[in-house]
C-alpha cells in the first residue's frame, strides 16, 4: 500500500529515516540539505501541474476587485483545460 503524507515534516522524516523519496519544492528542504540530512537531484524536462485554490468564508463580502480576480482565474483555468 502506498503511504500518503500531508505534513512536510512527516515527509522529510520518512525520507531521512527510510528508503523513501519525495518530490517537493526546493525551499521546503534546503535547510535539511545544508545540514546534510537530505540530498536532492534536479528533475528537468518534466511538466508538473499544481493546483491552487481560492478559499473564503461563505458569508464574507467580496469586493468587486476580488470578484474580478476570481473571474480572471476561472477564465485562465477554462482556457487551459480547453486545450
Amino acid at each position: 500500500m502506498k503511504e500518503v503524507y500531508r505534513n512536510i515534516d512527516s515527509i522529510k522524516f520518512e525520507v531521512n529515516n527510510s528508503k523513501a523519496y519525495s518530490i517537493m519544492a526546493k525551499k521546503l528542504f534546503i535547510n535539511d540539505v545544508k545540514l546534510k540530512n537530505l540530498r536532492y537531484c534536479t528533475i528537468s524536462d518534466m511538466e508538473l501541474k499544481r493546483y491552487f485554490y481560492i478559499v473564503y468564508h461563505k458569508d464574507t463580502f467580496l469586493p468587486p476587485h476580488f470578484k474580478k480576480f476570481i473571474r480572471v482565474c476561472h477564465s485562465i483555468w477554462n482556457n487551459q483545460t480547453a486545450d
